[in-house]
This record gives C-alpha cells, sequence and structure tokens, in this order.
C-alpha cells in the first residue's frame, strides 16, 4: 500500500545519504540515470567507473549530474576495468577517506548476440567476464567494508531467458548466484532482474527495443524503473524482477502459446496477436490445391517483411538469416507460426528450413499430406554444426517439457 511504499521510500533514502556511491559501466545510460536518482537522494560522492578514459560524452555526462549536485558534492569518473582485479582493490583502497564507501552498483555489461552454433568460448568469456568476474573482483575488494548497499544489474534475460543470447543470459544467472551466496554469508546483496529501458541498455541497440515490446517486454521509462529500484532496496530479498511485461503477448509469441509451470501465477487468458490461433490452416484449406503453395508462399513472405519491416519481397530461396533475420526474430518467427498454424514448432526450425520456399513446401506438406508438395529432408542438408544444435535444442525440449 501506500503507506509501505511510502516507508520503502524513506529507508532507501537512508541508505544513501551521505556516503560514496560507486557504479560500474556508469557512464551507460542506466548508470546516468541511477547517478542522478543517487543524487538526489543525498549521496554525498557519486563515483562513476568505465574501462575507457574520459571523453566528450562522458565530461557531458559530468557536467549535466553535477549540475544536479547539491553545494560539496563530488561526482567524478575513474577509468577502471572491474575484470582487473588489481584495479578494482586499488580503486576501492582511493574511496576508504571520507565520506564511507556504502554502496557499490554493478552495471558495466556487453551483450553478445548470435546463435548456439555461432558461438566461440571468446565470445562466451566476453559476456560471463564483464558480469561475473567483475561482480566477483568487486565482492572480494570490498570484503570487510560496512557497505549498505551492494546492487548487481541482472537481467530479465536470467529469469526468461532470450533468444540469442546464450551468454548474456548465463552471466546474468551467474549475478544472481553471487547475490545468494552474498547473502548466505550474512553480507549485503541483491541482483535485479531488470527488463529493458525504454532510453538505454541492452534493448537500446536499433531494431531490438520494438522486437521485445512485440513479446510483450516492454520498456520501462528511467523514473518508473528506478521508482521499482527504491522499493525493493531496502526489502528482505537476494534476486528480483522489475519489468513492465505484457504477459499474454509473451506467451502467445515467445513461447507458441505454451505456458511453463513456473508461471502459472500470471498465465493470461487467450489474446490475439495478428496470428489467428489456426488461421492459416483454415484459410488454405479452402483454397484449391493448386493454388495452395502460392498461397502459402505469399503468406510467409507477408509476414517475414512484416516481422523485417521491410516493403520489397524477400528472396525464397535465400536464407532468411542472410536477409536480415537475427536469432531474436527467429525466436519470435517461431511463435508466430505456432500459432498461426495450431501446432508446435520445432527449435531448430530455422535451421532444416531456411528459406521461404523450402518452409512454404515443408509446412503444405505437413497439412496436406495427400494434396501437397512434401518437400525432400532439409535435415540432410543443414550444416554439421547446426545438425549438433538440432540435436540439443530437440533434447532441451523433452528436459524442459516445452518447447523453448
Amino acid at each position: 500500500g501506500r503507506r509501505e511504499a511510502a516507508e520503502n521510500t524513506r529507508r532507501a533514502a537512508g541508505r544513501i545519504r551521505g556516503g560514496t556511491h560507486w557504479i560500474t559501466g556508469g557512464a551507460g545510460a542506466l548508470g546516468r540515470s541511477l547517478a542522478a536518482w543517487l543524487l538526489a537522494r543525498g549521496a554525498a560522492r557519486v563515483v562513476l567507473s568505465g574501462r575507457r578514459d574520459v571523453d566528450v560524452g562522458i565530461a557531458t555526462t559530468l557536467d549535466g549530474l553535477r549540475e544536479l549536485a547539491g553545494d560539496g558534492v563530488v561526482v567524478e569518473y575513474r577509468s577502471c576495468d572491474t575484470n582487473d582485479a588489481d584495479a578494482v582493490r586499488r580503486l576501492v583502497e582511493s574511496l576508504a577517506d571520507a565520506p564511507p564507501l556504502k554502496g557499490v552498483y554493478h552495471a558495466a555489461g556487453v551483450l553478445e548476440d548470435g546463435a548456439l552454433t555461432e558461438k566461440t568460448w571468446d565470445s562466451v568469456w566476453n559476456a560471463l567476464e564483464t558480469k561475473a568476474v567483475g561482480a566477483l573482483n568487486l565482492d572480494a575488494a570490498t570484503d570487510g567494508l560496512p557497505l549498505e548497499n551492494f546492487i548487481l544489474f541482472s537481467s530479465a534475460s536470467s529469469l526468461l531467458g532470450s533468444a540469442g543470447q546464450t551468454a548474456y543470459s548465463s552471466a546474468n544467472a551467474a549475478l544472481d548466484s553471487i547475490a545468494r551466496r552474498r547473502r548466505a554469508a550474512g553480507l549485503p546483496a541483491l541482483s535485479i532482474q531488470w527488463g529493458p529501458w525504454a532510453t538505454g541498455g541492452m534493448a537500446a541497440v536499433p531494431g531490438r527495443g520494438d522486437r521485445l515490446s512485440r513479446l510483450g517486454m516492454n520498456g520501462m521509462n528511467p523514473e518508473d524503473a528506478l521508482y521499482g529500484f527504491e522499493q525493493v532496496i531496502c526489502r528482505d530479498l537476494g534476486v528480483v524482477s522489475i519489468m513492465h511485461m505484457d504477459w499474454g503477448d509473451y506467451f502467445a509469441q515467445w513461447l507458441g502459446g505454451n505456458t511453463p509451470g513456473r508461471f502459472e501465477l500470471v498465465r493470461p487468458g487467450e489474446k490475439s496477436t495478428g496470428a489467428e490461433k489456426g488461421g492459416l490452416a483454415e484459410r488454405l484449406a479452402a483454397v484449391s490445391p493448386g493454388d495452395r503453395r502460392e498461397a502459402i508462399a505469399s503468406w510467409l513472405d507477408e509476414a517475414a517483411r512484416r516481422l523485417l519491416g521491410r516493403r520489397e519481397r524477400l528472396d525464397p530461396d535465400a536464407p532468411l538469416l542472410e536477409q536480415g533475420f537475427d536469432s531474436l526474430m527467429a525466436m519470435e518467427w517461431r511463435g508466430y507460426l505456432a500459432k498461426a498454424l495450431d501446432r508446435n514448432i520445432p527449435s531448430a526450425f530455422l535451421f532444416d528450413f531456411p528459406t521461404l520456399s523450402r518452409m512454404a513446401d515443408h509446412l503444405l506438406g505437413e497439412m496436406f499430406a495427400q494434396g501437397g508438395a512434401v518437400a525432400p529432408d532439409a535435415r540432410e542438408t543443414v550444416r554439421d554444426a547446426g545438425s549438433g544444435a538440432r540435436e540439443l535444442l530437440d533434447e532441451l525440449d523433452d528436459l524442459l517439457g516445452v518447447d523453448v
């Protein structure tokens, strides 16, 4: 209720007032918003850090924050790679003078998009190192300090998963585990699984925010996000999610309408997503057999162009992944087909049938086994890495009991 919210606001300010607060990844949009929030609640010193040296953008950020700061309040930037344990320790030691270090906020992160079959250990490690190794270094360097806040900026991908972001999701899950470990040791820690922010963060990649919105993951403005932040940092929580979700869109498109048991409490009623359940099969059944191939090919082309935001027709014989599709779109595409066809679509569908032409032949053959031309088994032509990925994804489907 309002009384509890007001009490949370008061307690949050008490954790901030009069202390030094260090934000890693501080030059990013989330770091800037958090810094302004800290200043408004009485922080005596706010230290932003990042890998790069001060440049024009960082200088502008500092100028803007200093305008918000009161008399005697310090706002500064330090170049520090949190993957470097010695650098983190030296920075913590340099903050030992008054005002005392009250809060550490780990907002640094690197996004490593790509299908599982395209991953290298270097790309996986890049995402893990920035988040997880950085958090471990912060944990070690602040050992013994009377911190009020040790807050890790995780992601909703740790809870929900995210297509094409295996490494990023794993890195955020590691942050959640680090927070739980600290709390088990009696130390302050909170890992926040953030949904997308409307004005920054990983969702600010061009086109990504719109696609996430279509999947039900709506961007939060900084004011709403930080209100949520204020409400949770004083509560007895180790890991918490803050996101603006339309669960109807999420379950209909992302999971093809299936609801895993762990989401039972937020399962919505049926909701239209533009791909009416079973609608395509019914429309094709009304078309003469000789015209069905052209009809389904046209429908697939229109649907793919809508997803890509393009007007010109796509090349039906070129892989969609070479025409603008990325891993996130591939997952959305799978959910869209599942809804339109009212059937499960395999996890590796885009690997098995990479072109619109192959998809049309395959789907027509599945829906009208007696009247449509069934495509040759494309599995034999998929490259070896794709074959391994397909088997792995199918095995994950079986283990989870739901298409992922």
